[in-house]
């Protein structure tokens, strides 16, 4: 299995390289459209990959036999939020130095600290930690509609999800002037959430963790394959109409090719190495404490492009990274970091 698992760490570093890139446009000095192709396709496979990582790893250790109310059950899903929430909360109270900044520069107010509480339970306390919440909401979502009412129900619930949130993602720019757009966009503000689009990835990660056979692998790949160029094809299409933006993130094709690609890399091995245990923690560090890096950077070489701006970023915290999870073999305390 570690063979098995050292991919997914691996793909796991990669995908928080990714997040890095939606961040910091590295192309964009270089070629506006090679950077598009980058943060607007390639990059936003990350996140859902993250997903699907966690539902696959999450529920390896339920027991889908028993109710959603089993005693065993609950215990590590419990035991699983509680170690987000955790980490949730103690990114928030180490972004909060740029919150404040942020408060300040807008201006203080009843409305946007409002705003900041909605945010911290539905959006992120920080714009990039939106994954976190999401997390805790998809996961146990996903866990009782699977337990209580089955694969199927559960399967269309988070399909219709996703494809509301896929609309709202794409058009609610472009159609500002509805009443339900405007009061869903004032309550909540997106749909890039743990119910829109989480709970469908944590799904399909669910599924996979129980699958007797997986798709064989060339099929898996050619699937995959022919579902990203659809999705390369889509972006292009809502491009093309006017549609897309910088939020945009929910496409059609994304869930078959998160979903194929991820079959094939379950079935990928490569010589395990101690390292990939290190990315494994590495990644999550990375992804949590990485604008803080970007800010530092945009601070002290302001003069310098997007390309080195991002090379910057991923060298010195990769190697904060990999310090941090070093350190915390020896002082356990430190895992509470990632």
């Amino acid at each position: 299995m570690k063979k098995q698992y050292a991919v997914i760490d691996i793909l796991k570093c990669i995908c928080s390289l990714l997040v890095v890139a939606i961040h910091t446009a590295p192309l964009m000095d270089i070629s506006a459209d090679a950077n598009f192709f980058v943060v607007q396709v390639v990059a936003r496979l990350a996140v859902p990959f993250f997903f699907i990582i966690s539902g696959y790893f999450v529920f390896t250790h339920i027991n889908m036999t028993k109710s959603w109310s089993d005693p065993d059950n609950l215990a590590y899903i419990k035991t699983y939020l509680k170690r987000i929430c955790r980490l949730y909360v103690l990114w928030t109270l180490l972004y909060l130095p740029l919150t404040v900044r942020d408060i300040l520069q807008e201006g203080v107010s009843i409305a946007v600290i409002l705003r900041y509480i909605r945010d911290f339970f539905l959006n992120g306390s920080y714009y990039h930690l939106w994954y976190l919440p999401g997390l805790v909401f998809a996961v146990p979502f996903v866990y009782y509609m699977l337990l209580r009412y089955g694969k199927r129900t559960t399967f269309f619930t988070v399909v219709i999800l996703y494809v509301f949130g896929f609309f709202y993602n794409i058009f609610s720019p472009f159609l500002s002037d509805h009443l339900w757009i405007e009061w869903y966009g004032t309550l909540f503000k997106t749909t890039r959430n743990g119910l829109f689009l989480g709970s469908l990835f944590i799904f399909l990660g669910a599924v996979l963790a129980h699958c007797e056979e997986l798709m064989d692998k060339k099929t898996c790949l050619l699937a995959g394959v022919v579902s990203f160029t659809a999705m390369v094809g889509e972006v292009y299409v809502w491009k093309g109409l006017g549609y897309m933006h910088d939020l945009a993130s929910m496409y059609l094709c994304l869930a078959p090719t998160v979903f194929f690609l991820f079959q094939y890399i379950l079935q990928t091995e490569v010589p395990y190495r101690p390292l990939y245990k290190s990315l494994r923690g590495m990644s999550t560090f990375i992804y949590v404490s990485h604008i803080f890096f970007v800010v530092l950077f945009n601070m002290l070489v302001p003069q310098w492009n997007a390309l080195y701006i991002y090379i910057g970023v991923i060298l010195s915290c990769g190697l904060c990274s990999y310090g941090i999870v070093r350190l915390s073999y020896r002082y356990p305390k430190l895992k509470v970091l990632y």
